[in-house]
């Protein structure tokens, strides 16, 4: 079982096997009772805490959601803006359930490190509304060995499995996103009117398991607003970046051309609804100095 009572104690425990939690304090979501977020009983608390953290002020500690069989995480317009520090982590123990649901509200992670969502197990991160918002980052070299700053690792490890889906509101990265690293698997799904920004590149990590950002129906947004770079590891086949048919929405990225884009598409890299498609199924646009790519009408 992977839920446990709330404790006055240090996030270590060897509840389920997988990766041990950071000795850094914190906040460790359980769902005991259901998905409140202000009920002290749903959380495991840190050393000499009392309390479940506060909404509507900074709270010094990691959020990890380890919830196992129990409720997601639910962040609502109720909890306003609320700020965690060093890290926020998805699925860090290999536990099934980890979810973490925002419908609401502006929720800050201050980071030192990177988020994971599906470290060593699956990872769950739905916004419907309200912003998630991820400061900071991890330096690491990229697949071309070159130092970058990541803001997010999706999926972290072979066992690894993370997904996020955004049908409203907004996630803001600091830097940039590696999805499926260390072969793990990653999937991001942007539609209705969800926005993805990143100040950071896109990285498709090595390894056969599924890499992909899907924009689906609606008008959802994958932007990069600087370092407009995606990388795929060339031993892994089954990761691009896959248009709905129907969709009306954009990739945008910093500084790429029509060729850019189109040169994806020849490769294999954007496709529709996973299969191969020509480039001229696509429309390429600028605004500003950002290129926009969208399905043809």
């Amino acid at each position: 079982m992977c839920n446990s009572p709330t404790l006055k104690t240090l996030s270590l425990f060897p509840v389920c096997l997988g990766l041990l939690a950071s000795p850094l304090q914190a906040f460790d979501w359980h769902g005991t009772v259901d998905s409140d977020f202000a009920k002290a009983d749903n959380w495991r608390l840190p050393d000499a805490s009392n309390e479940p953290p506060s909404a509507g002020v900074e709270n010094k500690e990691v959020l990890n959601i380890i919830n196992g069989d129990g409720a997601p995480l639910y962040y609502t317009e109720k909890e306003g803006e609320t700020t965690f520090v060093e890290q926020l982590r998805i699925g860090i123990k290999g536990c099934p359930g980890a979810a973490l649901q925002v419908s609401g509200g502006h929720l800050t992670v201050k980071q030192a490190g990177m988020a994971i969502i599906g470290q060593v197990g699956p990872g769950t991160l739905e916004i419907t509304g309200g912003t998630l918002e991820l400061l900071g980052g991890f330096k690491d070299s990229g697949m071309e060995d070159q130092e970058t700053t990541w803001s997010l690792y999706l999926g972290n490890e072979p066992t690894g499995n993370g997904t996020i889906t955004i049908s409203g509101g907004k996630m803001i990265l600091e830097w940039g996103i590696e999805v499926g690293r260390r072969s793990g698997t990653g999937l991001i799904t942007i539609s209705g009117n969800g926005s993805v920004t990143a100040g950071g590149p896109t990285s498709f990590g090595e390894g056969e398991p599924s890499k992909k950002i899907v924009i689906g129906q609606g008008s959802g947004v994958f932007e990069q607003v600087a370092n407009g770079n995606i990388t795929f590891a060339p031993d892994s086949p089954d990761a691009w970046i896959s248009f709905t048919k129907g969709s009306h929405g954009k990739l945008s990225l910093k500084g790429k051309d029509k060729k850019y884009f189109d040169g994806l598409v020849a490769a294999g890299r954007i496709r529709i609804d996973d299969s191969v498609a020509a480039p001229t199924a696509f429309v390429f646009s600028k605004n500003g100095d950002q290129g926009e790519y969208h399905l043809a009408p």
